[in-house]
């Protein structure tokens, strides 16, 4: 469902003292008439689990049909006067501005994906004081077509499409301790449209982007007593990079970058207890 402060009437204004015709100016009216977004989901599955029980494989396919996805509609400057007339208001306090409202997407957005995932514990080839080592693995592939453009928004924030993911994992869990190192890899993944015939700053095709990026976490754990243990976790062992692009094919490399946040690795440690 839509948002209720995307549904009630109301039409923002900024101050009018703040606006002039050499800046463009964003003025945000609701939708009353917006419908809730619905799909119908196709999905199959095969896993397989060893006679040992020591490990597993599960392959995942689906196929998703996405109507009234939800976008974010402006109009050209050139309309904005008589949008804003309708409302009674003096379109000259408010020149270069551009009329926002959510709307409801034509067609349907179709995403298919496949997933691989599965663990296996290595007590069979290791020695007993070694009992306990497992991998997991996990791998995905996804893809969205249909919706135009402006339908790659709503896949990234709501149907959280990233085109390759691959993640793996390695462990030890004995009686009294555990220790886990966890990785995940993202591709580079289409956040959004950014519409040329609305802002001049833009060309066709210019999308933005988040970069590719691999997090790394650990985790570990010691039990004194059955009730009490020690935990340290981190996040971000290697620290993390966020970088996000806007750029359409006849932009230079280097005028891609639109932002870059730097992130240090997050360590926390405790006692947890248990009565």
């Amino acid at each position: 469902r839509p948002d209720l402060s995307n549904i009630y009437p109301s039409l923002n204004l900024p101050d009018p003292t703040t606006v002039s015709a050499t800046t463009v100016t964003t003025i945000k009216v609701n939708n009353t008439s917006l419908h809730p977004w619905q799909s119908n989901n196709i999905g199959a599955s095969l896993e397989y689990y060893s006679p040992d029980g020591l490990s597993n494989l599960t392959i995942r396919g689906y196929r998703r049909f996405v109507w009234n996805a939800f976008s974010t509609q402006t109009l050209p400057a050139a309309q904005t006067a008589n949008y804003l007339t309708k409302y009674g208001i003096d379109p000259t306090e408010y020149p270069g501005s551009l009329i926002q409202t959510p709307v409801n997407l034509a067609g349907t957005i179709v995403t298919s994906g496949l997933e691989v995932s599965g663990s296996y514990t290595f007590d069979k080839i290791l020695p007993d004081w070694l009992h306990g080592v497992r991998l997991a693995y996990s791998g995905t592939r996804a893809t969205q077509t249909g919706g135009g453009v402006m339908a790659v928004q709503f896949a990234a924030q709501n149907l959280y499409i990233v085109p390759w993911t691959v993640g793996g994992g390695i462990g030890i869990t004995r009686e009294r301790f555990s220790l886990s190192l966890n990785t995940k890899f993202n591709s580079k993944t289409r956040l959004q449209y950014e519409d040329y015939t609305t802002n001049s700053a833009y060309e066709p095709n210019e999308f933005l982007y988040k970069e590719a990026a691999i997090r790394t976490d650990l985790d570990a754990s010691y039990h004194f007593t059955p009730h009490i243990s020690l935990f340290v976790n981190a996040r971000d062992i290697f620290g993390y990079t966020l970088t996000e692009q806007i750029y359409s094919p006849n932009t230079p490399d280097i005028a891609k970058n639109f932002y870059r946040a730097i992130y240090q690795p997050v360590w926390t440690a405790g006692v947890k207890a248990e009565f």
